[in-house]
């Protein structure tokens, strides 16, 4: 006892010293109090614990009114309350020079007996913690101007990276959905939260990594959880934005929100022609903000089958409009509810120059196309979930989707031989109406027992999907040599595709030791599908005539089993977590209309691996491995040829069997709370067994026919990095990055083995000065791609580069004004299509009232008018470059008006 004692004085002596002659220390007070019997809590124990090293710093002991004070070195502190009749608490510190003196108010005690499901974390600016693998940043750290939005509060958290387009990254990857207090804000659309939400209202910023529903491969995506203030919670805010340059162009916004308590209820509608403002960040690359794939898809292969929800480039028109709603059932069930509903229109030019390169030849294809594309979408989406009892929970999604899509296709296409002759011309015409429909539901339970770690869940989903499509296809080819008509096409088609999905899967994990534990998991996945398409020529009169070449009655079941178990081992800052699973899948694909019948089994061992080094609270690294089964759809197993482009035939390929995909995947970060410097490095690496892949077929005019087959040697690969360096305060970033991606793709051309290699460096750098009336950033990104096949010994090159300065200036009476200026080169491209454009964008406002909640602005867009969309894609033996025509410039003039009631802040108590 005497020897204890006498070390806790020796500690706090040693520590009153170092404060005496080491820098300026941070002075820690506050009172505890008792709410129940009214008054301050005497004698409990405050000590300071040290983070990086758990060295007991200070200690003191609460006064006869609860209160108490205590010096400690500027440094990361856990501060921990004790005493015997009551719950321990814990509170976290993050020293910073620019505050010294830390009042942590009154801090109430809860008696011995009540459980307490979370800690409170105190501190100065710029406050960061990890809680678990979660990354924590709380808000009102990081200062905004009045009136801001979370996005703008994004910008000034270190780590985070958002555009002009509204996509945000956080430490290098992108960050596909943002939850509030937990949940969908508007289901899948984030920009409804980073938009409209008020900076103010949000207590903390939460980034981690989650599931991808329905997922069956352990694939995550990065997530953004916004908790907000208690003040937040009840009362009322929202925005009306309203813009237009009085001719054309339009913008208008309406977001209203009652936040009581549990429940939240908000409203919004977005109508736009412009692609700024009413769109998400997917929507926005889509619509020409960013460059786009045009008509091929994520491999580089030409895609003609209906891509349902995706508009592409163009001029957009959109509405859109829908509801969210949230709130706590009694005690025990929390349900939610949100609905969406859009009506969109996109007109697209484009121009493309095609290179077709071969052992013996080459040619070229001149492609001019126009596109009208209307869509009208509808979305529904519940949650339930019901804490049973204190060790088990459920929870159920019902999901609705309908989709209305309507398109209008004409476009020519020239082809040259290799002395730049004229030698065909093709017309198309295409016309298609597509009713898609999806409905889903899932549940998932979750029971934890009586002994610690031992948990089970079983999850189920259900989905159904029904897409119905009518097209009429009107088209010629003609011979420019002879002008001889070789092919000339009017048919229409009545299709219908149906699938049922069921998936169910069960985890069980089983602690051996407190550091090792073992988990058995068993999926079961079952889909049948149909897809008919009947073709009919034009005779004359209607569309009678059966065509039997273009028309098709197929089935398709896939059964997916897979059993496997994981053993965990688990330290202080090591996880070792390996496994291996048997997978099985059974695959049934009937032709009904030759009533011919095919049936395949294959099984494989797919094991698994991951190692988590934790070197720190705020330093990890992550490797993981693991295999998965990639099974073949029925657009690519039907036999059924797709003759949307005279030049480009689709068929099925019934002999596919499925892919195994290998993935090792490397992620490590680092970060220093109290500086914001931090340092990220992300790679991934995939190998293919049996890799879908393309078989093209060309005749010497141009003409292709693409079938899927499985082949060997695909492999990808990237790693991105980057690092931010403070420096004044964060005053100003250098934020400097590189990455590398290749790709390597084996296709047949012509039965010829083929071998497509892309190899693309990127080095970027960003530096940025944040003053209270300055905001500066000026950046630059180089990109280069080295791309070969095997068909010419040369290689292909070509680059992007970009240069942009923003500034935003804060003037006298409330005023503002702000420029961003970006210069693209694109080189070593077709003749037209190596474009280097000026994209200037500015606009000045004035901002009015006491709390500043009404703006004035007027924005100009593309000042010089130059902005275009302009593309390369370099695949099989094609290389593709394509412009199109996107918005250009125009000037608005905006009137914004905040509104924000909400009750006034509690005391300064912890509850």
């Amino acid at each position: 006892m005497f020897r204890g004692v006498f070390f806790l004085l020796f500690v706090q002596i040693c520590c009153s010293s170092s404060l005496l002659f080491g820098q300026e220390p941070m002075v820690i007070s506050g009172q505890l109090y008792d709410s129940v019997q009214k008054k301050g809590i005497e004698h409990s124990v405050i000590m300071a614990i040290r983070i990086r090293d758990s060295v007991l710093t200070n200690f003191v002991r609460s006064d006869w009114e609860g209160r108490f004070t205590m010096a400690v070195p500027l440094d990361t502190f856990e501060i921990k309350v004790t005493h015997p009749k009551y719950e321990e608490r814990s509170f976290y510190l993050f020293g910073n020079t620019t505050t010294t003196a830390i009042n942590l108010g009154r801090v109430l005690l809860p008696p011995k007996g009540f459980e307490l499901k979370e800690f409170v974390v105190i501190a100065n600016s710029e406050p960061i913690y990890f809680k678990g693998d979660t990354l924590v940043m709380i808000a009102d750290s990081f200062k905004t101007a009045a009136n801001a939005n979370v996005e703008d509060l994004f910008k000034r958290l270190p780590g985070f990276q958002v555009d002009k387009t509204g996509k945000i990254m956080v430490h290098g990857k992108e960050v596909n959905k943002v939850y509030v207090d937990g949940d969908e804000f508007f289901g899948t659309d984030p920009t409804i939260a980073t938009k409209n939400l008020p900076a103010g209202a949000i207590q903390t910023v939460e980034i981690f990594e989650k599931k991808i529903d329905g997922n069956t491969n352990d694939e995550t995506e990065k997530v953004i959880n916004l908790t907000l203030k208690k003040s937040a919670k009840k009362g009322y805010f929202g925005k009306l934005n309203g813009a237009t340059d009085g001719t054309k162009f339009y913008e208008g916004e309406v977001l209203l929100n009652r936040f009581q308590g549990n429940q939240k209820i908000s409203v919004f509608a977005l109508v736009g022609n412009t692609p700024r403002n009413s769109f998400n960040w997917q929507d926005r690359q889509q619509y020409g903000l960013t460059e786009e794939m045009g008509r091929f898809d994520n491999d580089g292969n030409y895609s003609f089958e209906p891509r349902i929800g995706n508009l592409g480039t163009g001029l957009p028109q959109r509405y859109k409009t829908g509801f969210y709603y949230t709130d706590k059932w009694g005690k025990k069930v929390d349900f939610g509810a949100n609905f969406t509903y859009t009506n969109a229109q996109v007109v697209a030019q484009s121009e493309a120059n095609t290179t077709y390169l071969f052992e013996d030849t080459t040619y070229s294809g001149y492609d001019i196309e126009t596109t009208i594309k209307k869509q009208e979408s509808y979305s529904f989406n519940m949650s339930f979930k019901w804490q049973i009892d204190s060790l088990t929970k459920l929870e159920v999604q019902p999901r609705v989707r309908q989709i209305n899509e309507e398109k209008n296709e004409v476009s020519t296409n020239d082809f040259y031989t290799e002395e730049r002759f004229l030698s065909r011309t093709t017309e198309n015409r295409y016309q298609e109406n597509i009713g898609f429909t999806e409905s889903s539901i899932s549940a998932r339970l979750n029971r934890n027992f009586k002994k610690k770690n031992r948990t089970a869940t079983v999850s189920y989903q259900l989905k159904h999907q029904t897409s119905e499509l009518n097209d009429v296809l009107i088209n010629s080819d003609v011979n420019r040599f002879t002008n001889q008509t070789l092919l000339s096409t009017n048919q229409q088609k009545d299709g219908i595709s149906k699938t049922l999905q069921h998936l169910g899967e069960v985890k069980v994990n089983e602690p051996i030791t407190t550091k090792l534990s073992v988990e058995l998991n068993y999926l079961f996945q079952f889909s049948e599908g149909s897809n008919e398409k009947l073709a009919y020529d034009y005779d004359g009169e209607n569309y009678a005539n059966y065509n039997a070449m273009f028309s098709n009655s197929f089935e398709n079941t896939t059964l997916n089993q897979r059993a496997g178990t994981r053993l965990s081992y688990k330290l202080i800052k090591h996880d070792f977590v390996g496994g291996i699973a048997y997978n099985f899948v059974h695959l049934n694909s009937n032709n009904i209309l030759n009533n011919e019948q095919i049936t395949k089994n294959s099984e494989n061992w797919l094991p698994y691996f991951s190692y988590k080094w934790k070197m720190s609270k705020s330093k990890n690294l992550t490797v993981t491995f693991n295999t998965k089964v990639n099974n073949p759809s029925i657009s690519q197993l039907q036999p059924l040829p797709n003759n949307q482009s005279l030049n480009n035939i689709v068929i099925g390929n019934i002999n596919l069997v499925s892919e195994l995909e290998r993935n090792v995947r490397l992620n490590y970060f680092t970060y220093k709370a109290t500086s914001g410097t931090h340092t990220y490095v992300n790679g991934s690496f995939s190998m293919f067994e049996n890799a879908f892949s393309q078989s093209l077929s060309f005749d010497n005019q141009g003409r292709s026919i693409r079938q899927t087959v499985n082949v060997q040697g695909n492999q990808s690969g990237h790693i991105n990095m980057g690092t931010a360096i403070p420096f004044f305060k964060q005053k100003i970033r250098l934020s400097p990055s590189a990455s590398f991606t290749l790709r390597e793709v084996q296709t047949l051309v012509n039965n010829v083995q083929n071998q497509t290699a892309n190899y693309s460096p990127n080095l970027g750098g960003r530096f940025e000065l944040i003053l209270d009336s300055l905001e500066l950033g000026i950046s630059s990104d180089f990109g280069y791609t080295y791309a070969k096949n095997s068909f010419r010994a040369d290689w292909q090159r070509f680059s992007t580069q970009s240069y942009s300065v923003f500034f935003k200036v804060l003037l006298p009476h409330k005023m503002e004004i702000s420029s961003d200026i970006e210069y693209v080169l694109n080189t070593q491209r077709a003749e037209g299509f190596n474009l280097n454009y000026i994209l200037w964008d500015a606009s000045i406002s004035k901002k009015f009232l006491t709390k500043e909640s009404l703006i004035l602005s007027i924005e100009a867009n593309d000042l010089l008018n130059q902005n275009i969309s302009n593309n390369r894609s370099i695949f099989n033996n094609l290389i593709v470059d394509r412009k199109t025509n996107i918005i250009g410039r125009y000037v608005l003039v905006r009137v914004v008006y905040k509104f924000n009631v909400l009750k006034s802040n509690e005391p300064d108590e912890l509850h």
